[in-house]
């Protein structure tokens, strides 16, 4: 928790920075939401958009950010700080996460705003299923994010070039703008592989309707759900295998050059 409320503070001490931040992040939609106007599609595509954005917010912050600040503690000196602590390494992670995606929420409210300004069409099926697919879209993200910390210290400046090059292609794999149901099957192959395809997917057919869905809902709860403890597990086992290499090569908290 204290680890979480470091982001926080980040946040609160600059409330007018954050609200710029997190507008301008969520004007990227809009180009997509009137492109679909202008080709005269339904207007549940842009609701798509929406709900694509929202979850996608909380992919970037939870997910590559969290990878890419404890990279960048670490070569600031920052990071032995923590590991003085008697908190496991894991919880260090976790923490960062779970403040990052409270600071996501911004960018969810932003976007929610222009989705009534806009009036966007919502037709909610299952509010109790809207929220659960939710959270566990974002406890997978978190998990996620953890495991990549670890990757990322123990890779250093060439896992954040990784994760650099292959942000974008995960944007397409995960229909963060486009209903996968359209998509060519090499790229529902890699979508099977990253939770967030099953989170927007599963909520926008509980918000818009199942015709165009990319699989049957409740498999997609169902892997849900399961990669939450996969993920859970493998954060868990390299958040303990990094301190081993560490230990053993001395590569924890070095600086790098």
């Amino acid at each position: 928790m204290a680890r979480a409320m470091i982001r926080i503070k980040m946040y609160l001490i600059s409330p007018a920075n954050y609200i710029i931040d997190v507008t301008l992040m969520s004007v990227d939609l809009l180009a997509f939401v009137f492109t679909y106007r202008y080709l005269g599609m339904p207007g549940e595509f842009s609701t798509f958009v929406m709900i694509g954005g929202i979850l996608n917010a909380y992919w970037i912050h939870s997910l590559w950010n969290v990878g890419v600040s404890t990279y960048w503690e670490k070569n600031r000196g920052i990071l032995q700080r923590y590991l003085t602590s008697p908190a496991s390494l894991l919880s260090v992670f976790m923490g960062s996460a779970l403040g990052t995606s409270i600071g996501a929420s911004g960018v969810a409210v932003i976007v929610l705003i222009f989705s009534f300004i806009l009036r966007f069409p919502m037709h909610i099926v299952d509010p109790a299923l809207a929220i659960l697919i939710f959270a566990f879209t974002v406890l997978n993200i978190m998990f996620m994010g953890a495991m990549f910390s670890s990757l990322f210290l123990l890779w250093g400046r060439e896992g954040w070039l990784w994760g650099l090059l292959f942000e974008e292609p995960i944007y397409i794999a995960s229909g963060v703008y486009y209903p996968l149901k359209f998509m060519p099957k090499l790229v529902h192959f890699f979508s099977y592989f990253i939770p967030l395809s099953f989170g927007i997917d599963a909520l926008r057919q509980v918000v818009v309707g199942e015709s165009m869905g990319w699989l049957p809902l409740k498999y997609e709860v169902f892997a849900l759900v399961s990669m939450t403890f996969v993920f859970f597990l493998l954060s868990s086992f390299f958040a303990r295998k990094i301190c081993e290499v560490a230990r053993r090569e001395g590569k924890l908290v070095g600086v790098e050059e």
